[in-house]
């Protein structure tokens, strides 16, 4: 069961995620893998090759535990390793 905060705590590199909003409307749709993870951006491996994605641009759904989860990107604009520490404090 994941809690209340704890979804910003996830790992994304290696999770699908589908863009379903972007103030970019062609990358609507757009299905991939995360590769890459920075305090900005995810790079998204789709069946087209590499995209850079901003991450304050976009929301996404992904698969957690089985469950969908929709999260704006804005949110995880931090690095991994400072969204970990950030909840922590917070909680």
């Amino acid at each position: 069961m994941i809690l209340k905060g704890s979804i910003q705590k996830q790992e994304f590199i290696g999770k699908q995620i589908a863009i379903t909003a972007a103030s970019n409307s062609s990358l609507v749709g757009m299905k991939g893998k995360v590769i890459d993870e920075t305090k900005g951006t995810f790079t998204i491996l789709t069946p087209k090759g590499e995209r850079k994605i901003i991450k304050r641009q976009i929301t996404f759904k992904t698969r957690i535990n089985n469950l969908t989860y929709e999260l704006k990107g804005k949110v995880l604009e931090n690095r991994p390793e400072e969204r970990v520490k950030k909840v922590r404090r917070n909680t």
